[in-house]
Parts: structure tokens; sequence; C-alpha cells
């Protein structure tokens, strides 16, 4: 898994056409044809990542994942991050245990 953080700030341009089909709640999945994306403009300039060992942090939040976090995060502006949390809620389950995870740091 690779994550990406954001904080609040300057309007993202990646996020402007996806974010005009959101739809006003979760739900079903659909697919919008005029929409093309690629992953790899989500990432930060700055390739430097903290890798860990955790889990899925969505049920059934299984273990054995491997996680890549970049350092560097990117911004949204306030009403891009009020748009997807109006979409999906807060999706961020309450911190877990550490238990036997060991964070490896990069550069």
């Amino acid at each position: 898994m690779v994550g990406v953080l954001f904080d609040k700030g300057d309007n993202n341009g990646f996020t402007r056409s996806p974010w005009q089909h959101l739809p006003s709640s979760a739900g079903e999945p659909q697919t919008i044809n005029s929409v093309r994306l690629n992953a790899e403009d989500l990432l930060p300039g700055n390739r430097d990542y903290y890798h860990c060992r955790g889990s899925l942090t969505t049920p059934h939040c299984s273990e054995g994942m491997r996680w890549f976090v970049m350092k560097q995060p990117r911004q949204a502006s306030s009403s891009q991050i009020r748009k997807f949390v109006s979409t999906v809620g807060k999706n961020a389950r309450p911190v877990q245990a550490v238990n036997r995870r060991f964070v490896l740091k990069t550069n």
C-alpha cells in the first residue's frame, strides 16, 4: 500500500477532475469514462518514504500489508477536503497498538 498524506492548503490539481464526479454519499462503485487518472501524478515530488508492515485500514483489516507512506505531504484546499469527507465520512480507524511493527526509514 502507498500512503500519501494531505495538509490543508492550496487547491490540488490532481483531484479537480475526479472530485467533480464524487457522489453525494458513498455507495456502489461507478465508472466515469471521461476521467482518466495516473496514480503517479498523486505522488509528491520528493519520493522518500517510511516503510512498515501493518494491516488494511478498512474491514476486514487483515494483517500482513506492506505500507510505504510518503514523507512529503501533498496539499488540498478546504473545499476539496470537505467534499471528500462528506462523501466517504471519517475513514480513519482508531490508532492501533504497535505490537511487533517496526518503521523502516529511507533517506
